[in-house]
């Protein structure tokens, strides 16, 4: 992996009439997971703890991340392992997974009544290869197409 930009790649980026202006990852995942939507969950009902912070899904392992902001919300607040802005492992992920066990996410939405809903494929995943045995997977072989999930917190 190769988080190197150089002043070449700088000066291609699209400059959005002089307002655009390139900032490096704010978060890195060293293995492949398929993130497939980011988003900031405006909303006080899963609680006041999660209003105003940032929810990501993956496809590939079917997992919801969570992750607060800064005050100034310019910056996550990483923790621990997560302090370097890389998961270097599926391990040190393990305190920013919110949610779990939903298949292929492609879509993660907070509706009109200030829910987080997921679409999810009931089969994603890196559909359990056999070649990398450790690796977490969701078998293709589902028979449904696909879910809808809106997430609340249990009392």
């Amino acid at each position: 992996m190769n988080l190197l930009v150089t002043f070449d790649d700088i000066n291609k980026l699209v400059k959005f009439n002089g307002k655009g202006r390139y900032s490096p990852p704010e978060f890195v995942w060293n293995n492949t997971v398929g993130v497939t939507d980011i988003t900031f969950f405006n909303s006080d009902k899963l609680g006041k703890k999660y209003k105003n912070d940032i929810f990501a899904a993956d496809f590939h392992n079917g997992n919801i991340y969570h992750f607060d902001l800064s005050k100034n919300r310019t910056n996550l607040l990483l923790t621990e392992h997560l302090n370097d802005k890389i998961a270097n492992s599926y391990d040190e992920l393990e305190n920013v997974i919110f949610a779990q066990g939903f298949g292929g996410i492609t879509d993660l939405e907070v509706g009109p009544d200030g829910y987080l809903y997921v679409l999810a494929t009931n089969f994603g995943g890196g559909n359990c290869l056999p070649e990398f045995p450790n690796d977490p997977c969701i078998s293709y072989s589902g028979t449904d197409m696909g879910s809808v999930f809106r997430l609340i917190l249990a009392k």
